[in-house]
């Protein structure tokens, strides 16, 4: 959404008219492709994010899974998302290593003389507007957004490639300032090649931490962890009576549910017990759909 408008308001890519109708083509193509494999894999009618929007905006119950601050997405989920190279960013439009290594040489030449960079270089020349078509829809995605209570982290994800190649622009400029090419200068300074090198050394930390976060994560559904081992305990359980089926009524509340406990999970778990088990999962009390009983996709 926040792309078309910048595709029409401000590059002018795009006239409203031309707008409306690529939206209209590519959201039937999109529907033809996706509807009928989620109806498949859900085993209902389904369009998934038809329901989405339902939810959050005619019935506006998102609040209902949690409200999280307007700042959420700018103090806690970009930059865990992207680590220390979220500070490159601003330096992919704002020509801050440009007016730091101006300044430098200025000093370098005349040592001891005041000099206002201010007066050198005007505000409006700080301002790289060349990839601002491709920031300016990420910031409205996360602006946009930040108005609703309900945030989480993967809302994101559509947008985390556009700033992770604004991070990577701002890095070009850094090192092309340190180490210029085609032998323009016969090297940057000593203080941009410090200043590169600790760039470099952010980006290493954000590599070993989104290791190390990955590793972690693995321990993120402990709801689907219980259940496999539910299932292996039925597996393992004796019997008294040889063709005797027996019930098992599993209670899935909602932390086992946003743990890990998905009805794939549900599933699997119900081909357990050697067709001894009548498998059961209810989520009564909160999700009146999913009650035991009343879709074979999660009860047998």
């Amino acid at each position: 959404f926040t792309a078309g408008l910048s595709w029409i308001f401000v590059q002018r890519q795009l006239t409203l008219t031309a707008a409306i109708r690529l939206g209209l083509v590519t959201g039937l193509l999109t529907l033809l492709l996706t509807v009928p494999l989620d109806s498949l894999l859900w085993q209902r009618p389904l369009w998934p994010e038809g329901e989405v929007l339902f939810f959050n905006t005619i019935l506006n119950k998102s609040s209902e899974w949690g409200v999280s601050a307007w700042h959420f997405y700018i103090s806690s989920a970009l930059p865990k998302a992207m680590m220390s190279s979220l500070l490159l960013v601003p330096f992919s439009f704002l020509r801050i290593p440009e007016l730091l290594a101006m300044g430098e040489k200025r000093l370098l030449r005349q040592r001891g003389a005041p000099h206002n960079l201010t007066n050198q270089w005007p505000a409006w020349k700080m301002l790289d507007t060349q990839w601002l078509p491709v920031l300016v829809p990420a910031f409205g995605f996360v602006f946009l957004y930040s108005f609703l209570g309900h945030k989480e982290t993967r809302f994101l994800f559509p947008v985390l490639p556009l700033f992770n190649l604004a991070a990577a622009i701002g890095l070009d400029r850094i090192l092309r300032l340190a180490f210029p090419p085609d032998g323009k200068e016969k090297g940057g300074s000593i203080l941009r090649r410090v200043g590169a090198v600790g760039v470099l050394v952010l980006l290493l930390l954000t590599w070993f931490s989104s290791l190390f976060f990955v590793a972690v994560s693995r321990y993120n559904y402990p709801g689907g962890n219980a259940l496999a081992s539910l299932a292996q305990h039925v597996d393992q359980a004796t019997f008294s009576a040889e063709h005797q089926v027996m019930p098992a009524v599993v209670h899935v509340d909602v932390a086992s549910a946003m743990s890990g406990v998905s009805l794939f999970g549900q599933r699997s778990a119900s081909r357990h017990g050697h067709g001894r088990v009548a498998w059961k999962f209810d989520k009564a009390g909160y999700e009146d759909e999913n009650m035991a009983g009343s879709s074979g996709a999660w009860t047998s």
